[in-house]
C-alpha cells in the first residue's frame, strides 16, 4: 500500500502470492494463491484500523476474476457464480451458476457482467443484497435568513438508523431525528449529521449550508477603469453582509447577474456603474458616476469669451474637445500658459493674440490653433 499524503510504502500481505487488490475506506481485499495449483485462489481482507488479516472465503475462486469492495460488501467470482460477503452480517451469498467469462463490475447495489450463455455474449445487471450500513442524508428549511433564524432539520437517511447526532456548526448539537435549531448570530454554518445502526455509522457534511445574514452593504471595484476601446473591465464585488444575488448596470445598456463579471466596453465614453445586492435581510445599492472612461484619440476644440475688448481683458476659455482628454495645455499667445481644463486669462496689453490648445489621453494627442483669436485695444 502507498500512502499519498506520507509517501510511505507498507507491505500488507506476507504470502508472496497475493494479487488483484481493491480498497474501500480501511478495508483492503485481494485474491491469494495459497495452493500449488496456480489456477485457484482464496479471498482475503486486511483491516487497516485493526491491522488484522482474515480469510473471508473458504471456497476456491478462479484467480483471474478480482475481488471488489464497496462499503460493507465484497464481491468476487467463483467459477461461474457471483459471490458476495457482507462484512456487517458476516454472511456469504452467491448467484446460481452462469456463463460469466469476462468479469464483472459493481457500484452501489447494482452489479453488471457479461454472460456467454450458448456462446452468445450479452451484458446483464443484477441487484446485490442491500447493505445494512445506514447512509446519512438530510435537508433543512430555511437555509438562509435574518438572525435569529429558526431552522427545521429533516433526516432523510436510509438503512434504518437508530441514532442521530447533529452538529449545527455553531457549537451546539442534537440527538433528535428531526430537530429544530435556532441560530442567534450572523454567520455561515457547516452542518454535519452522523447516523448509526447495529451495522455501523455514516456521516454527511454540508459545508456552508446555513447562512444567517444581515442587510447587505453594496461595494465594488473595477480594473482597469480607463483605457482605449475595446476595454475589458473586471468588476469585483466587495459587498458585506453575505449577498445572495447581484445586479450590475454597466451604464452602456448592458447588465449582469454574476457576482464578479467581466464586461467589454466597445465605444468611447464615460460610464456610470451601479450594483444592487440582495439577501433575505434586504438590499443595498452603490452607484459610481463616470467610473469607467473608455477613450479614443481626442480632438481638440475650444471657445473663448469675450474675444475682444479693452485692456485689461479677462477671457474665459472653455474646452470643447471630444474623446475624453486627460490633460490640457493652453498657450495664450502673450507668453502665458495654463494646464487647467477651463482657465480664465487676463490680457494686460493691447495686441492681437494667437491661442492654441493641446489635449492628450492614453489614445493620443490633438492640437488646435486659432490665429489672431483675441484682440485687445
Amino acid at each position: 500500500m502507498y500512502d499519498i499524503s506520507t509517501q510511505k510504502v507498507t507491505r500488507i500481505s506476507s504470502s508472496d502470492s497475493a494479487f488483484s487488490p481493491d480498497i474501500d475506506n480501511n478495508i483492503i481485499v485481494w485474491a491469494d494463491e495459497h495452493h500449488e495449483d496456480e489456477y485457484y485462489s482464496s479471498i482475503y481482507m486486511y483491516d487497516l484500523s485493526t491491522k488484522k488479516e482474515t480469510q473471508i472465503a473458504t471456497s476456491d475462486s478462479a484467480f483471474y476474476y478480482s475481488p471488489a469492495i464497496s462499503k460493507d460488501r465484497i464481491v468476487w467470482l467463483d467459477y461461474d457464480s457471483i459471490y458476495m460477503y457482507n462484512l456487517s452480517t458476516q454472511e456469504e451469498t452467491h448467484t446460481n451458476r452462469t456463463s460469466i467469462s469476462l468479469g464483472f463490475d459493481f457500484y452501489g447495489d447494482k452489479i453488471v457482467w457479461s454472460d456467454w450463455e450458448n456462446e452468445k455474449p450479452n451484458v446483464y445487471m443484477g441487484t446485490l443484497t442491500s447493505s445494512n450500513l445506514p447512509t446519512a442524508s438530510f435537508s433543512a428549511s430555511p437555509t438562509s435568513g435574518k438572525a435569529p433564524m429558526k431552522v427545521q432539520f429533516n433526516d432523510k437517511s436510509t438503512g434504518t438508523p437508530k441514532k442521530w447526532k447533529w452538529d449545527f456548526g455553531d457549537g451546539t448539537t442534537s440527538t433528535k431525528q428531526n430537530p429544530i435549531h435556532m441560530y442567534s448570530k450572523v454567520g455561515v454554518y457547516t452542518v454535519k449529521l452522523t447516523v448509526t445502526n447495529a451495522a455501523g455509522s455514516n456521516t454527511v457534511t454540508k459545508k456552508d449550508y446555513i447562512k444567517v445574514v444581515t442587510k447587505p452593504v453594496a461595494a465594488f471595484s473595477g480594473s482597469p477603469t480607463s483605457g482605449k476601446t475595446p476595454l475589458n473591465v473586471k468588476f469585483t464585488d466587495k459587498s458585506t453582509g453575505t449577498p445572495a444575488s447581484w445586479y450590475w448596470n454597466f451604464g452602456d445598456g448592458s447588465k449582469s447577474y454574476l457576482q464578479n463579471p467581466v464586461h467589454k466596453y466597445s465605444k468611447a465614453g464615460a460610464y456610470t456603474v451601479s450594483l444592487i445586492v440582495k439577501n433575505a435581510a434586504g438590499r443595498g445599492t452603490v452607484t459610481k458616476t463616470g467610473y469607467i472612461k473608455v477613450i479614443s484619440k481626442p480632438v481638440a476644440s475650444f471657445s473663448g469669451s469675450p474675444t475682444s475688448g479693452k485692456a485689461p481683458l479677462n477671457v474665459k476659455f472653455t474646452d470643447k474637445s471630444t474623446g475624453i482628454p486627460a490633460s490640457w495645455y493652453w498657450n495664450f499667445g502673450d507668453g502665458s500658459k495654463s494646464y487647467l481644463q477651463n482657465p480664465v486669462h487676463k490680457y494686460s496689453k493691447a495686441g492681437v493674440y494667437t491661442v492654441s490648445l493641446t489635449v492628450k489621453n492614453d489614445a493620443g494627442r490633438s492640437v488646435i490653433t486659432k490665429t489672431r483669436y483675441i484682440k485687445i485695444i
